[in-house]
C-alpha cells in the first residue's frame, strides 16, 4: 500500500535480495530510473520535492525478497516532522511482510 498518494516502486529487471547484489551496470540503471519515474511522479503530483529510499534486508524493514526503490512525492506538511515519512515507509513495509508471510503460510508451494 502506498504511504501517500503516488508513491511508486522503482526495482531492477534482476530479481535480487539485497542492493549489494547488483551488479555496476544494473545500479546505474536502476538509479537511471528512478530519476525518471521521479521527475513524471514530481510533476504529476506537483510535489515541490521527492524522497527516494531503499531498505536494504529484513533488519532494515525489506518487505520483499527484491531490490527496491520507494519514490514519494513529498508536500509540504505531509507528515509532523519531516523524517516521519521514513516510520511510515517501515510501518508499511512490517504490514506488508506480515500479509506477505500470511499468503505464504496459508498458500501450498509443493
Amino acid at each position: 500500500r502506498p504511504v501517500v498518494q503516488g508513491h511508486v516502486l522503482v526495482s531492477p529487471r534482476r530479481v535480487v535480495p539485497r542492493f549489494g547484489s547488483l551488479k555496476a551496470d544494473e545500479v546505474q540503471d536502476l538509479w537511471a530510473l528512478a530519476r525518471v519515474v521521479g521527475a513524471a511522479v514530481e510533476a504529476e503530483h506537483n510535489a515541490p520535492g521527492l524522497t527516494f529510499t531503499i531498505q536494504d534486508g529484513v533488519a532494515a524493514g525489506q518487505s520483499v525478497p527484491h531490490v527496491h526503490i520507494h519514490i514519494l512525492p513529498r508536500l509540504e506538511g505531509d507528515f509532523v516532522r519531516n523524517d516521519d515519512v521514513y516510520d511510515a515507509v517501515r510501518r508499511e513495509s512490517f504490514l506488508s511482510r506480515t500479509r506477505w508471510l500470511r499468503v505464504l503460510n496459508s498458500t501450498s508451494l509443493f
